[in-house]
């Protein structure tokens, strides 16, 4: 037995590979097996190759323990059983915990929960690759094992956790044990069966061995070791232990090489006991201290790194800056940025390739994703060193949605997750259209799914519903012969299994696949392309696994569903390097690098080098520790596991030749400061004058992305003024070269941006304008067939009426729309864009159904000629509840009744409108106002010259529909929810109510910005409307008030009596607006007044208005109001036509138009870009509002 001992960097490998092939070219007919780490394998097979006189290995094997079972088991007749992988092992694990959930205490409800499998699947590996048996479970479990100390034991007797966790282990290892017997093997048992073989061998008697590149072995391993003692020739070792250390047998478990030093003694009491001499060969000997190894030639810093890194002896080295970097980063991106920077200067300066450069991190799935970016965009040739799961792959959700489609009857979710899987249909804007129908209609269910479907709802009119019904059956129908075998009473796995491979068959996605595979190629993204050529071959194997483990076995559909799940989340997809001259990434204690001249060791934060080990589900660190005491060594504890941590580390640093650099972000991915770690703060510890330097010096330009990038940065500068154009500074001449180089001319344009609302793009011509606005007309207009093109109508529209073009009828509520943001009123009514219409009850439609069933008793009274006033409270309550029911089926049909939830805002929807019924009575029955309208419609054919507003049609752009000057009439229309009238002979006066669902309240203010003009404008044409029915009385205005429509909580005192609550929330419900200031119609409207009415916004005190508590206007300012705000609309009207679409909303002390816009994300305003601004409305007084009114004559309206 020979131990080769070296540090790293000192030529073990090569030394002991040059020896071995000497004594194979002497002794050609003993043969020479190199085991290595199955990783490495390739590498071993390269490197004698390379060294061996012929470039052929010969009588010389380097191979894994597992690779050479399969070869002594071919050798000895020896036949095994199907291999576990890691998806098997996974759906029998799954399988196991649905059969034995009852017997199962601490963890019954734990395999449902992700990552938990995954745990289970580890544990039980673990217990093979240690050579536990179910049976040392069960004697660990009762206190029973030979080991045991009375600490222990007394310990485990009050440690009921760990006892139950290993009652539930017994049941899931000896049930996996039990199912896998004799039928099947998985990888870890093949050491086990290799060691109760191996001496039977002929070609293990006729070989020597050796034992390369291990850093520790299992206790599987060490037995075999030790059988390979009695049956081979001869056995090497190779053990990595740092210079100056020559205490083999002598250590703790806390040096830097006691995992070496582990090796050397188990191995030697093995030979000890067989009384086989060992020898020990150690490299370090050939070296002094002055003198360089091999590796570190061209760098003299890291040799004097290998020599004391984690020493404490406290020697020293000058720092020359040559070989070894520490950077700080800003955050992530910026280290990687600074890498990638770094990588191609050495590239283009050092004449290095590829594969001279290496990435190692403590976790590669932090930093993969960033480094796969950013050396995509720098066509860096790259190779992340792992297996890649097809969790997120397009197949694996095809198969999740379609069997979730079966499971939940063809929910709404299930089908449109299938539909828009990538693999059922092309069409995207079929698909939309169905998305938008189901949920319009609430389509869900399998019956439902397959009937005919001919409703068309109403934000959907104009839809091909033949296309629809085509489309829809064309997907449904291929899903039959799954769906029948899905729905068979016994669960028939292989019946389902195979139905389902027939469905991806006829939907061709095998060839789907492949395309998608040959397009990631054509992108240069081999990864992805490797991946999706394996993953429907790994789909259809996994496929089969199944139904072969699952063979006459019975099984529910919800528990075959969890086992598919687990599965699938278990099937990785090996990937192969695409080039030679690559940079590989990898993890610090995973991968084995060679020959790598540079290196690079990203995230050396304190959170992450040394990690803390992520405790796992099965057992705690505390648990394992007294596990430990009775015999059962498993995977390290945290605490062991950082010990482990400090020699991978040492290895990685000591790989490089020439460069080492070392790198951490100073914020991790949560934004949280993170701090140097403490092995880089080791490392700048052993050398004068080594620093930290900041990442933003290792950046440059070395491609065409970084030219973008500093570009970019550059004109940043520019636009902070911090350089100008022609002061030929340094940034200036960059600049300039830069210009020069690419034609960055739209970037610098982009970059360079200020939002110009006069600006062509920005605006539409008089044409358009007219065009679009002419055919709003009643309902929303929706322009479809793509019609509206680059500010320009399609012929067919061009070419309707000059006289149709020239009427536009619009309604205040689109004006105060375009008042609020001109770019929203566009989008909504120019181009017909809005919300999806969805079949649900919200709370929100609740205002609406409430407005509606008030609508409803007020006709009901007005056909039955009742005054609502006058009727008791008992007839009016089963009034309101008749016609909430009535609202409710004109608005609803039925979804109401389909859920607790709906059915509670149905309850809550009835007393508010009971509630509001009562006010609204109360309020008429305390004036002398008669109700006469409701739901009053008045428009373009009513001729009110109120509502008729004659446009100054000013002609732009090219091909206009109009001469310049030329006059263009818009027409208001609208409805009043209620119009109350009191007949006092020759006098009239009139009332109007409008019922609000929001928090809208009456703001004069408001009124004069334009952004509240209803009332005003209804009040306008209902006068009109009244002086021609009644053309002999004068017609005057009472009120214009908003009823708001709420459920309110009430403050009341403590035993307050139902007056004084009804008093407390008739108050509280008491209207907003504007009431006529004389005394004569005030108490009109409150016959009782004295104070503050409980009914208008007015307040009276020895027979005078109270105007600082009250909302009032002379009959005069009516008039006024009413005047300045029909030239109001005009203005705006004017300002439509003229094209404005400008993104300027506005902006009332911190309320803004953007705030619940529903196309915030699509305007792109953002305060930061030059020529985004608010319209600012300041809030105004009352008076100042009249006084602005009154003055001189209206000043044109101006509306900014």
């Amino acid at each position: 037995m020979k131990f080769i001992i070296g540090a790293s960097g000192s030529g073990k490998t090569t030394y002991a590979y040059k020896k071995i092939i000497e004594r194979s070219l002497k002794e050609k007919n003993t043969e020479y097996i190199i085991l290595v780490p199955e990783q490495y394998t390739m590498q071993a097979q390269k490197d004698i190759a390379g060294l061996h006189p012929y470039h052929a290995s010969l009588n010389i094997d380097a191979t894994s323990f597992n690779r050479l079972a399969y070869r002594i088991f071919k050798e000895l007749g020896i036949k095994c059983p199907d291999l576990l992988d890691d998806t098997a092992k996974a759906v029998i694990i799954r399988k196991l915990s649905l059969e034995y959930k009852s017997r199962l205490g601490i963890w019954k409800n734990q395999f449902s929960k992700p990552g938990f499998i995954e745990e289970m699947k580890s544990m039980i590996s673990e217990l093979y690759q240690y050579g536990i048996s179910a049976d040392d479970i069960i004697n660990i479990k009762n206190n029973s094992y030979k080991n045991q100390t009375a600490g222990v034991q007394t310990f485990l007797k009050s440690g009921r956790i760990l006892k139950q966790k290993l009652d539930d282990l017994e049941v899931i290892y000896n049930a996996f044990c039990e199912f896998t017997k004799r039928k099947y093997m998985t990888a870890e048992e093949i050491p086990a069966i290799l060691y109760e073989n191996i001496h039977k061998s002929d070609i293990i008697k006729n070989s020597y061995i050796l034992l390369d590149g291990f850093t520790g072995f299992t206790p599987v391993q060490y037995k075999i070791i030790d059988r390979l003692l009695d049956c081979s020739k001869g056995l090497e070792c190779t053990v990595s232990i740092g210079s100056g250390d020559e205490k083999y047998y002598e250590f703790s478990e806390t040096e830097l090489f006691a995992m070496g030093k582990t090796m050397i003694n188990k191995i030697n009491e093995s030979a000890k006991s067989k009384n086989i001499k060992t020898e020990i060969y150690d490299l370090n000997k050939n070296y002094k201290n002055t003198q360089l190894r091999p590796r570190f030639k061209e760098a003299p810093e890291i040799d004097f790194l290998e020599r004391h890194f984690l020493r404490y002896d406290h020697v020293k080295s000058v720092y020359s800056g040559k070989n070894i970097r520490l950077i700080r980063a800003a955050n992530t991106q910026e280290e990687v940025n600074a890498v990638c920077c770094t990588i191609m200067r050495l590239i283009k300066n050092e004449n290095m390739r590829y594969r001279d450069i290496a990435v190692i991190t403590a976790d590669v799935t932090l930093y993969s994703g960033k480094f796969k970016k950013y050396f995509e965009l720098n066509s860096i040739p790259y190779f992340i060193d792992g297996n890649i799961g097809i969790e997120d792959n397009n197949l694996v959700e095809f198969i999740r949605a379609a069997f979730l489609l079966m499971s939940s009857n063809y929910s709404y979710d299930a089908v449109m997750r299938y539909i828009k899987s990538g693999f059922v249909c092309s069409s995207t804007r079929l698909e939309s259209l169905m998305d938008n129908y189901m949920t319009a209609c609430g389509i869900r269910g399998y019956k439902r799914i397959k009937k005919q479907w001919d409703y068309v709802p109403y934000s959907l009119e104009g839809m091909d519903m033949d296309e629809l019904n085509e489309f829809k059956d064309g997907i449904f129908n291929k899903l039959e012969g799954f769906h029948k075998a899905w729905h068979k009473k016994k669960t028939d796995a292989a019946l389902i299994l195979d139905s389902f491979i027939l469905l991806m068959e006829e939907l061709d996605i095998r060839a789907k696949i492949i395309a998608l595979s040959n397009f990631f190629e054509a992108e240069n993204l081999p990864e992805k392309a490797r991946e999706y050529a394996e993953v429907y071959d790994a789909t259809e194997e996994f496929f089969d696994k199944i139904k072969r483990l699952l063979k006459d076995e019975e099984i529910k559909k919800n528990e075959l569903l969890e086992i598919i799940n687990a599965g699938l989340g278990e099937i990785k997809v090996g990937i192969i390097p695409a080039k030679v001259d690559r940079i590989t990434v990898g993890d610090i204690k995973r991968s084995r690098l060679k020959d790598i001249k540079a290196l690079f060791i990203v995230g050396a934060d304190d959170n992450m080098m040394p990690g803390i080990k992520k405790t796992q589900s099965i057992f705690n660190d505390r648990e394992k520790g007294n596990l430990k005491k009775l015999g059962i060594e498993l995977s390290s504890t945290a605490k062991e596991d950082l010990f482990v941590q400090r020699f991978y580390m040492y290895m990685n640093i000591t790989k490089p030749s020439k460069y080492l650099y070392i790198s951490y972000s100073a914020m991790d991915a949560d934004s949280r400061p993170v701090r140097e770690s403490s092995f880089s703060a080791a490392v700048k510890n052993m050398y004068r004058g080594l620093q930290t330097e900041e990442a933003s010096k290792f950046t440059g330009v070395y491609s065409i992305y970084t030219a973008k990038q500093r570009f970019i940065v550059l004109i940043d500068m520019l636009k902070r003024h911090q350089f100008s154009i022609g002061d030929n500074s340094e940034c200036d001449i960059e600049f300039k070269k830069l210009s020069e180089l690419f034609n960055w001319s739209k970037l610098k344009e982009a970059s360079l941006y200020t939002y110009d609302d006069t600006a062509a793009e920005n605006r539409l011509n008089t044409s358009a304008a007219i065009n679009i606005y002419s055919r709003i007309i009643n309902t929303d207009y929706v322009i479809k067939n793509n019609d509206f093109e680059s500010g320009n109508i399609s012929k067919n529209n061009a070419a309707e009426s000059n006289e149709a073009n020239k009427n536009i009828i619009s309604s205040i509520t689109r004006l105060e729309k375009y008042i609020s943001c001109p770019y929203a009123f566009f989008m909504r009514y120019g181009l017909g864009i809005a919300k999806r219409q969805i079949y649900s009850l919200e709370a929100v439609d609740i205002g609406t159904l409430v407005h509606k069933t008030i609508e409803l008793v007020f006709l009901s009274c007005k056909r039955n000629s009742q005054d609502i006033a006058l009727i008791s409270e008992n007839e009016r309550n089963r009034l309101v509840e008749i016609c909430a029911k009535q609202a409710l089926g004109e608005n609803l049909s039925g979804i109401y009744n389909e859920s607790a939830r709906n059915e509670y805002l149905v309850q809550r929807l009835i007393r508010m409108a009971k509630q509001s019924v009562g006010v609204l009575s109360y309020q008429l029955n305390q004036g002398d106002f008669i109700p006469c309208e409701f739901e009053k419609k008045f428009g373009r054919y009513d001729k009110i010259k109120a509502l008729e507003l004659n446009l100054n049609c000013k002609a732009t752009g090219a091909g206009s529909a109009c001469k310049d000057s030329e006059n263009v009439n818009m027409f208001l229309e609208g409805k009043i929810d209620r119009v109350d009238i009191c007949d006092e002979g020759d006098r009239i006066f009139a009332k109007i109510i409008d019922y609000k669902t929001g928090s809208m309240s009456w703001e004069p203010d408001l009124v004069y910005y334009g952004s509240q003009m209803q009332l005003v404008i209804y009040l306008e044409a209902l006068k009109e409307m009244l002086m021609k029915k009644f053309p002999h009385k004068e017609v005057l205005p009472a009120a214009m008030l908003y009823f708001h429509i709420d459920d309110p909580l009430i403050e009341a005192v403590p035993y307050a009596d139902d007056d004084e609550v009804k008093n407390a929330l008739i108050r509280e419900l008491r209207p907003s607006g504007l009431v006529n200031s004389d005394i004569d119609i005030i108490k009109r409207l409150d016959k009782n007044i004295e104070g503050s009415s409980l009914v208008i916004p007015a307040s009276i005190k020895d027979n005078t208005v109270q105007v600082y508590r009250s909302s009032t206007a002379s009959t005069e300012r009516f008039s006024k109001l009413g005047e300045y705000v029909k030239n109001k609309c005009t203005d705006i009207g004017n300002d439509m036509l003229s094209g404005r679409i400008s993104v300027n909303p506005s902006l009332r002390g911190n309320i803004s138009a953007c705030d619940y816009c529903e196309y915030r994300a699509v305007c792109g305003f953002d305060k930061k870009t030059p020529g985004y601004n608010y319209r600012v409305f300041k809030k105004l007084g009352p008076d100042e509002v009249w006084h602005n009114i009154e003055k001189d004559k209206y000043n044109g309206g101006k509306l900014d």
